[in-house]
This record gives structure tokens, sequence and C-alpha cells, in this order.
């Protein structure tokens, strides 16, 4: 009777410690821990090691050897959090959930985990719900041409046996499935999933359409009609402060190549302004103060260019000319000057190329 006492006080204390016999109990506790380390049963190694580590408080490698197998541990952790991601995202829903339950059982004071393994839970059961709606759907879809097709069966065959129990047969699954669309419609309306309400009211009416379907489904339109409403709002006020941001910064850019003198930058800039805010009068403002620049700019680049083409500097002009062109690519007087001075250089050009020949013949 006292052996049989015994045997059950172990057995309770194996069961409150969490199956981690006392230190006393095992012959080699080194081996034992290496053993379950080994086995990635690291909580179990812990616990051992800790009450080891309690008797022996001052042991430096008993300190280490924990050190090393809590490192361990985290490391599994973290593989378990990967593995598991990446089984979910491949819909092997069967291997995540060994997976996770596999990591609890060898470290079951895991939060991380417990966290993924609850996640994964929800969005397994998210799934499900998500493929039997699918099913629901593509029965009302079979069902609303099976109908029709049935009830032609027995208009040809009136005393068919057959054509009237297939009839009958039917009828009882569109009953059931135009309450279960029902019933998916209500829930998304409920989770603001307008566009599956709508698609389940729908279909729901037209197998069965009473007055509770064509309310519902007229609700969910509504719904529907509000959302996207609300979206486009939404995306046209992202649109437009886009536009403003954008706005802004051509502003910024225009100013600044403007006061650095470099007016064909501010030109650009201000011409692509010009495309986001074209009936701006910030716009309008801009473009009268850099057409004033720019003719000031062209007025003292001809009087330049005149006085060194005056003075035989043709190719120097020339390249005046040029750049003012860029600043003016309409005027015609800039243009007049660039070709004028092209002919007089190919002439000179031409002289130059002329006169070593001359001057190589014999003198008579």
């Amino acid at each position: 009777m006292r052996s049989t006492v015994g045997a059950f006080l172990l057995l309770s204390l194996l069961a409150v410690v969490g199956c981690v016999p006392d230190p006393m109990l095992v012959k080699d506790v080194p081996k034992q821990v290496d053993r379950w380390v080994a086995e990635e049963e690291y909580s179990k190694a812990l616990r051992l090691l800790d009450r080891v580590i309690s008797d022996n408080p001052q042991d430096a490698s008993l300190q280490e050897q924990r050190k090393e197998i809590l490192r361990l541990a985290a490391m599994y952790e973290q593989s378990v959090l990967r593995e598991g991601r990446r089984l979910t995202q491949m819909g092997q829903w069967q291997e995540a959930d060994e997976l996770y339950a596999r990591g609890l059982q060898k470290l079951p004071d895991s939060e991380g985990i417990a966290k993924a393994q609850a996640a994964f839970v929800a969005r397994r059961a998210e799934h499900v719900r998500s493929l039997r709606t699918e099913v629901l759907i593509n029965k009302g879809n079979w069902l609303a041409r099976e109908l029709p097709l049935q009830n032609q069966i027995l208009t040809a065959r009136p005393d068919d046996d057959r054509a009237k129990k297939s009839l009958k047969q039917a009828e009882l699954e569109v009953e059931v499935t135009s309450t279960g669309l029902y019933l998916c419609g209500q829930r998304a309306l409920d989770s603001r999933n307008n566009k599956l309400a709508v698609q389940c009211l729908a279909l729901a009416e037209q197998l069965t359409p009473t007055t509770s379907v064509k309310d519902a489904l007229a609700r969910a339109e509504k719904e529907q009609l509000k959302k996207k409403a609300k979206t486009w709002r939404a995306r046209r006020k992202k649109q437009e402060q886009f536009e403003a941001d954008k706005a802004r910064r051509l502003v910024d850019a225009y100013e600044d190549a403007y006061r650095a003198d470099d007016l064909i930058t501010a030109r650009n800039a201000l011409a692509e302004l010009k495309t986001v805010e074209p009936k701006s009068d910030k716009v309008e403002q801009l473009e009268l103060e850099l057409e004033d620049a720019i003719g000031e700019r062209v007025k003292r680049g001809m009087e330049e260019s005149r006085r060194l083409y005056s003075q035989g500097k043709i190719q120097q002009a020339l390249d005046n000319w040029r750049d003012l062109s860029k600043l003016d690519p309409e005027n015609e007087d800039i243009k007049s000057h660039i070709a004028r001075a092209e002919r007089v250089l190919a002439k000179l050009r031409e002289l130059s190329e002329k006169q070593p020949a001359a001057q190589a013949l014999p003198v008579e």
C-alpha cells in the first residue's frame, strides 16, 4: 500500500513540474540535458537545469549552459515562425498547423509561437469561410441554370415520375441555397463587404425573389454606391494633394532657377507647372515675369553679338546668337543673324582651304 502511495506522489510531482524529473532521480543530469537539447526539447532541458542551478547557484558552467540553451531556443522559435509563414503563404495548412503544435509542445511558454498560431488559426478559418462561400455561389449559379431545364423536361413529359422527382429535389436545393445566399449577403453587409453582399443577394433574388431578399439587395447596392463614391472622393483628394505638392516643388524650382539667372531651366519648370495648374493666376504672373526677363536678356545679347560681329569675332557672335535662340526660339531676327554668320564662316573656311593651294602655284 505504501509503495502505491509513493508511486502516486512521484507521478504527481512529475506532473507539477511539467514532466521534468527531480535532479536527484536522474543519474546523469548533463547527459539528460544534452539529450533534450538534441531533441529540441528546450523547455524540459531548461526546467531541469534551473532546478540544478537552484542547488548550485555559483556554478558558472551551469549558467553558461543555460545561456546557450536559451540561444538555441530563440533560434528554434524564429525558425518555427519563418517556416510557419512560408507554409501558410503556400497554402500548406496542415503542415503549418502541425508545425505550430510541435513548436508549442517544445516551447510551451513561447508567446511568439502562441500568437503566430492564433493568427494562423484565424487566417485558416477565414480561408475556409471564403471557400465555402465560393462553393455556395457556384451552387447558386448552377441551380439558376438547372431549375429552368428541369421545368422544361417536366413540361415535355408531365407524366414522367423521374422528372417530377428531379424537379422537386432541385426546388428543395434552391430553397436551401437561396437561404444560404441571403445569410451570406447579410454577413457581408455587416462586415462592409458590399461587393460580396451584392453578389450573394443578387443570386438569391434570382433563385427566390422574395421581398426580404429584394430589400436586402437594394440596401447592399446602395451601400456599394456609397462606398464607390467615398473611394472616388478619397482618390480625388489624394490626387489633388499630389498635384498641389508637385506645383509647390515646381514653383520652388522656378524661383531658384530665376534667381540664379538660369532662364532656360526656369522656363522648363514653368512649362511643367502650367500643365499642373493651367488656370492659375500665379502661373500667369510668373509667365509675365519670365517673359520680361527673357526679353531683356535677348536685347542685351543682341547688342553684344552685333558688337562682336562688327569686330570680326564672328564665331563668338554666332555662339551668342545660338544661346539666345534657345531662350527665344521663335525670334526671326536671331534666326536671320545665325544664318548670316554661318554663311560668312562657311565662306571664310572655303577661302582658307583654297589659299594654301594658291600659294603652292609656281611663280611665272
